[in-house]
């Protein structure tokens, strides 16, 4: 599945694309994938724009939540274009590609927390 790049989109979802590459995070590929079903790039997109913009579940817990899932699913894990991001704030790459091992030294007692 070849990356998809905004300029490929009917401009309403290029925005969004966009915004959410320049707001978000570093998740380029992630819009990348997901502009092949743009619903899911408008909803998806949406919904972790929001989380970050309340401020009630910090950035970096949402991170981890999706690359500790990502990292739980094979087909994922094949693939290097849906391959989760290394980052997570304040963690290394290495303890990125540790989870779900909550066990990596870079971890604190919230981020251990199941």
């Amino acid at each position: 599945m070849p990356l998809l790049a905004s300029s490929a989109l009917p401009p309403a979802y290029a925005s969004i694309y966009e915004e959410f590459v320049e707001s978000y995070g570093p998740f380029r590929n992630q819009a990348a994938v997901l502009a092949h079903v743009p619903p899911a790039l408008e909803h998806l997109s949406k919904l972790l724009m929001e989380l970050k913009a309340r401020q009630g579940v910090k950035p970096r817990y949402v991170e981890l939540a999706i690359v500790v899932t990502s990292n739980s699913m094979p087909a994922v894990i094949a693939s290097p274009i849906t391959r989760p991001s290394s980052h997570v704030a304040g963690l290394s790459a290495a303890a990125v590609e540790a989870l779900p091992q909550a066990g990596h030294p870079d971890l604190d007692a919230v981020d251990r927390l199941q």
